[in-house]
């Protein structure tokens, strides 16, 4: 007769927390203590390590002059951590990460706790995660452990912050690649996880359409040109034949004109350029067809 084991409460605690839902429907599905689940949950708050707590909070101005102070998870105070307090994950670290220049990942999207269905929008957050590409498939692709939490942030929230989530994303990137040169640096200084130096250079950022073209501030499938890499590339159009404008339906890459971080620049001071100049009709229309926003 077969004996079914049951978890124990750590077990219970560590999966009921990773589940994201609110401590009073948590409590009521793994018969835990709401107690039990917020000190599982807060129990790393005073943490520090030698890149300073584990939380730290960035300031993002908002629409009505003032600042909006988001909480966030240090990633270097994080790999520093676990690589301190857990040998496997420290000699994991040492065999995917070291003795190259790694490749950061930034990821962000919409989410809603509980019910994704609920016709109002009042718990939904904008959440970001990271990673590095050169974990292996099978560690990336669970999503749980390959991707480590960097921040949520109220929708609500987001909307309130002057530039929105390309102003979000700006802020994110800086915890990871400071421009001042004392701070630490994901490419220029690295973190120490246990014995060993990591280094990585920023690669990409992962998202759907909604959350990317906000990212970079461009009209997406809404404006002429759907691609904010391709210069050359427009759909809601077809070109004339022998221009050099490509409907988004060609196939050869060869003609495909990408966008430099200057040819990006001069479209946006273009646009800043034309601010109270054209009517807001006209200004509209050029957003459309440089399919950037200001």
């Amino acid at each position: 007769m077969a004996v079914e084991l049951r978890p124990s409460k750590r077990s219970r605690l560590v999966a009921a927390v990773a589940g994201g839902l609110p401590l009073r429907t948590q409590a009521a599905s793994s018969e835990l203590s709401r107690a039990d689940l917020r000190g599982e949950l807060h129990k790393h708050d005073s943490t520090t390590t030698p890149y300073g707590p584990l939380f730290k909070t960035m300031s993002l101005q908002t629409t009505s002059g003032g600042f909006l102070d988001v909480l966030f998870l240090c990633p270097f105070a994080v790999l520093w951590l676990m690589g301190s307090k857990y040998v496997t994950f420290a000699g994991f670290v040492g065999c995917w990460l070291v003795g190259k220049m790694c490749r950061l990942v930034l990821y962000c999207d919409g989410i809603t706790p509980g019910n994704p269905l609920r016709p109002d929008h009042g718990r939904s957050l904008e959440a970001f995660y990271w990673t590095f590409m050169e974990w292996p498939n099978f560690f990336r692709n669970r999503g749980t452990h390959g991707w480590f939490s960097f921040t949520f942030i109220e929708a609500r929230l987001v909307e309130q912050v002057k530039g929105g989530l390309a102003a979000i994303a700006k802020a994110v990137l800086k915890q990871f690649y400071s421009p001042v040169s004392d701070h630490f640096d994901l490419s220029r200084t690295g973190v120490c996880v246990g014995p060993h130096h990591v280094r990585a250079e920023f690669a990409a950022w992962m998202s759907d359409e909604r959350a990317l073209k906000d990212v970079l501030s461009t009209k997406g499938a809404t404006g002429n040109k759907p691609c904010c890499w391709c210069r050359n590339v427009v759909g809601r159009t077809r070109p004339r034949p022998g221009s050099t404008l490509v409907h988004f339906d060609c196939s050869d890459e060869a003609r495909f004109e990408l966008h430099s971080i200057e040819t990006f620049n001069a479209m946006v001071d273009d646009l800043v350029s034309q601010v109270g100049v054209l009517s807001a009709r006209d200004f509209a229309f050029r957003e459309r067809v440089l399919s950037h926003v200001r």
